[in-house]
């Protein structure tokens, strides 16, 4: 083998790993929400198309586990939370990203929202 090769091998699977798989989107956002919530210093979330009312938690009532509800919550009490968004191309694509920054800076959130 080449050498290249052997160490693309020799790092594939390392032991001791957390790694879950997901089968929907109630088994993948319900984990993410109780991430969130134990968060202690930072949250990182990078998307392109992130829905700030997106209800992680269900079922739920009306807005306690909503995504943007969820990270105000967290960044009041301890952590920093970082988002990186898709910057929509008016002509190309209607994510509405100035949306979503608009409405997670309006939930006191501290950290840092950026569309690129």
């Amino acid at each position: 083998m080449k050498p290249e090769i052997d160490s693309i091998h020799m790092h594939l699977f390392e032991k001791n790993q957390l790694a879950y798989w997901f089968i929907n989107g109630k088994s993948y956002m319900s984990p993410n929400a109780k991430a969130f919530l134990t968060a202690k210093e930072e949250v990182f979330i990078i998307d392109w198309w992130l829905s700030p009312e997106l209800i992680l938690i269900r079922p739920a009532d009306e807005n306690t586990f909503r995504l943007d509800n969820i990270l105000g919550r967290i960044t009041n009490a301890r952590a920093r939370v970082h988002v990186m968004l898709y910057k929509k191309m008016p002509f190309a694509l209607a994510l509405n990203s100035l949306y979503t920054k608009i409405k997670l800076v309006s939930k006191s959130i501290k950290g840092f929202i950026k569309a690129y």
